[in-house]
């Protein structure tokens, strides 16, 4: 995935999960925000980023973000070069937070890390 993309999808779940995560997710969390700090104050001002923070859920506006997110990382290395390193520290975190809400019906819930070879249930 390509770090515009990977930098929407942080801040999505970020969005999504406020206030969710407790003491074993701190560091993640800790490294979303670091990712959606990094996209706000460069893009600040970009009509994309206005219109996600408005509708965080919408698809289109999702898409749009990455776009304009995309257009930055092309054009500027430094912010290239600062999303990176912060994407990369989500990569070391190996820390899972699994959400269910409503009146959702759950059996099993079954978390994978790295998995080298065949898994099998």
């Amino acid at each position: 995935m390509d770090p515009a993309t990977m930098a929407v999808v942080g801040m999505a779940l970020a969005k999504s999960t406020e206030g969710f995560a407790g003491e074993a997710g701190k560091g993640l969390w800790t490294a979303l925000g670091r990712v959606v700090n990094a996209v706000r104050s460069r893009m600040r001002g970009e009509p994309a980023l206005t219109i996600w923070e408005q509708r965080p859920d919408d698809l289109e506006a999702r898409s749009a973000l990455a776009r304009a997110v995309r257009e930055r990382l092309n054009g500027d290395p430094e912010f290239r070069h600062e999303l990176t390193t912060v994407l990369g520290e989500l990569e070391q975190h190996q820390e899972f937070a699994v959400q269910v809400q409503g009146n959702a019906a759950v059996g099993k819930i079954v978390n994978v890390g790295t998995v080298q070879g065949d898994l099998n249930f």
